[in-house]
């Protein structure tokens, strides 16, 4: 009977330990900021674009900001309940031809923190798909993520009810301009956004590639700031620069080898007479301006088989 009560104890305790080890709480939520992301993936066909939503948790020391939807697939697929939720909602969104149900990550997989380890510093955990599978990263920033904001002083605009000034940078090569609201003191704002001295309702690039625009503020019944480890995995540390490197290294043998697939797809579905649909451009992880879309035709009946560099390569039957 003893051994019996332990070995139930012990099994109450396992789920709280794998539970402790795939989130660590940094710190209490003070405000939770949501926003709307709309990116713009072909820089020639500007109708081909992502739609995500964002959240930002700000805290006393640090802030966390990530895709609401690779979070609900992490904490999904890395469950064993949600796991078989996940098979589910996948073969519905097959079956309706329709991406947007599918359990997966849209825009971005970067849970990104701010002011962490310490204040002036980013950290970054990303993941980046390989020959051999799936790796992970920890992307560390000393200071260099800091932008030089210049505030257009006559610059009025109302965003949620707040009233609004523009300010405007250069950052990591692209022309900035937010908008952000003096009445929520908080130097902070989507992505790496900061600095301003109020909270940033809405960013966007001159070339209008990315868009944030705040959608939500919550204030109460908020959890806390976590580092997460859905899947259990050891990251590898790279400053920016190195990663960077290692990324485009990356996407450009994966582009490659989807490619190579793709073509020797057409040649199968040639010979059996079933012609292949590609995956929408929405689940696509190119990045805007690297490699244009190319929709490959099937020479039997002129049908997409598939996309020239499609980093994801899905491909579902035709019908």
């Amino acid at each position: 009977m003893k051994k019996i009560n332990i070995i139930i104890i012990i099994l109450l305790i396992i789920p709280f330990q794998l539970k402790a080890q795939r989130q660590q709480v940094i710190e209490p939520t003070n405000l939770e900021c949501w926003y709307s992301l709309v990116v713009i993936r072909d820089t020639i066909d500007r109708s081909l674009k992502i739609d995500d939503t964002m959240i930002l948790k700000i805290g006393k020391t640090h802030s966390l900001f990530y895709s609401y939807y690779t979070f609900y697939n992490d904490s999904l697929r890395t469950d064993p309940v949600g796991k078989q939720i996940a098979i589910r909602m996948t073969r519905e969104a097959i079956r309706k031809k329709d991406h947007s149900l599918m359990p997966m990550p849209r825009s971005t997989d970067d849970y990104i923190y701010k002011s962490y380890p310490k204040p002036g510093n980013n950290t970054t955990f990303t993941r980046l798909e390989g020959k051999n599978g799936i790796d992970y990263f920890e992307i560390y920033e000393d200071g260099d993520n800091r932008q030089k904001w210049i505030i257009q002083q006559d610059s009025v605009k109302q965003i949620a009810g707040y009233p609004c000034q523009l300010g405007y940078c250069h950052f990591r090569g692209r022309t900035w301009k937010a908008w952000f609201t003096t009445d929520i003191p908080v130097s902070n704002g989507p992505w790496k956004l900061a600095g301003l001295p109020g909270l940033i309702l809405e960013a966007y690039d001159s070339a209008y590639h990315y868009h944030y625009t705040l959608t939500e503020i919550r204030k109460q019944n908020l959890s806390p700031i976590c580092l997460y480890n859905f899947w259990e995995q050891q990251y590898e540390k790279l400053d920016r620069i190195k990663f960077q490197r290692l990324r485009d290294r990356r996407y450009e043998e994966t582009a490659n080898d989807r490619t190579h697939a793709a073509y020797k797809r057409q040649e199968t579905d040639e010979k059996d007479e079933k012609p292949y649909l590609s995956c929408s451009i929405v689940s696509c992880s190119l990045r805007p301006g690297t490699r244009d879309h190319v929709n490959r035709k099937c020479s039997r009946r002129q049908r997409p088989i598939g996309i020239a560099g499609c980093k994801c390569g899905d491909f579902f039957p035709g019908t």
